[in-house]
């Protein structure tokens, strides 16, 4: 009964279980020699009653190890406060030594994995856009430059031309008659067209859709990104809902047998005091034909 309660029974760490564990990787010291992990299990099963497997064992130490070395990271910033360390603490740092010593380290699970892979995806996502909108703020500095063309030659082109014209025209003035000088003189301006631009519109509106199609892939991809976050917080979902269930039948059938226990001995008791009234009821047949012969 108490190994099927061990069983099925939902398996925590509690803090006394992750003291335990911290002494018993420092007595075995599987790092060294990995067949001690077997040893660990087993006096951690004699210890806190609870069959937690070697590969959870692991993983567990793992955690408390990384928890143990952000705390440290985080007391490092605040200098002014004085340390106090517990016991926990203090088998925690051996224990790392003794990683740090024979070069081991954690294995990571699934889910830390597939979050890990997802969390630097999204970062290179985000890099590359950062660098694409630099790059097409480049190119449209570049486009705009080219735009900009300045149109006060084109003026003063102008301005010269009409002076040579009018100078002449007075020259021409002063050469003919007077009636012939109120006549009026046409004068001719230069058929003076703008400059081509540098840069054709096609051009300026293909860089702009280069920088569209850019943006609108690495938005895709940051939504490849989300879509499988989604994807990793159902399928934790799932799990944790297949642990509820599995939860409910071990209480569902803890109850059945502890009423089949209960009835079992019930059962007993009834027997018991059925074979007292037996032998109560001979003792009195007894003394009652020990009377009739006497």
């Amino acid at each position: 009964m108490e190994n099927m309660k061990i069983l099925r029974k939902r398996l925590r760490f509690s803090e006394r279980d992750d003291i335990v564990l911290l002494r018993e990787v420092l007595g075995q010291n599987p790092f060294e020699n990995p067949v001690s992990w077997a040893i660990v299990q087993e006096n951690m099963k004699s210890l806190t009653r609870k069959n937690f497997s070697v590969r959870t064992i692991k993983e567990h130490l793992g955690l408390i190890i990384k928890l143990w070395v952000k705390e440290i990271d985080g007391l490092k910033d605040r200098s002014c406060i004085e340390y106090h360390p517990t016991e926990k603490q203090t088998l925690c740092a051996e224990v790392y030594n003794l990683m740090k010593e024979f070069k081991y380290e954690a294995k990571k699970t699934k889910l830390n994995q597939a979050l890990d892979k997802s969390k630097k995806l999204g970062i290179m996502a985000r890099e590359e856009a950062k660098n694409s909108v630099l790059q097409n703020n480049i190119e449209n500095d570049y486009v705009d430059h080219d735009i900009l063309v300045d149109h006060t030659y084109v003026g003063a082109y102008i301005e010269v031309n009409n002076y040579d014209s009018i100078a002449d025209v007075g020259s021409n003035c002063s050469n003919v008659p007077l009636l012939e000088q109120c006549e009026p003189q046409s004068v001719t301006t230069p058929d003076v067209r703008r400059t081509p631009l540098f840069t054709r519109k096609s051009d300026v509106f293909g860089c702009s859709t280069r920088g569209t199609n850019k943006g609108q892939y690495f938005a895709l991809r940051e939504k490849e990104l989300q879509l499988e976050e989604k994807k990793l917080a159902l399928e934790e979902r799932k799990l944790k809902l297949a642990e509820q269930q599995f939860e409910l039948a071990s209480f569902e059938t803890r109850k059945k047998l502890e009423l089949q226990e209960k009835q079992i001995n019930s059962e007993i008791e009834s027997r018991r005091f059925l074979e007292t009234n037996l032998d109560n009821q001979n003792k009195l047949i007894h003394l009652l034909v020990s009377k009739l012969n006497n």
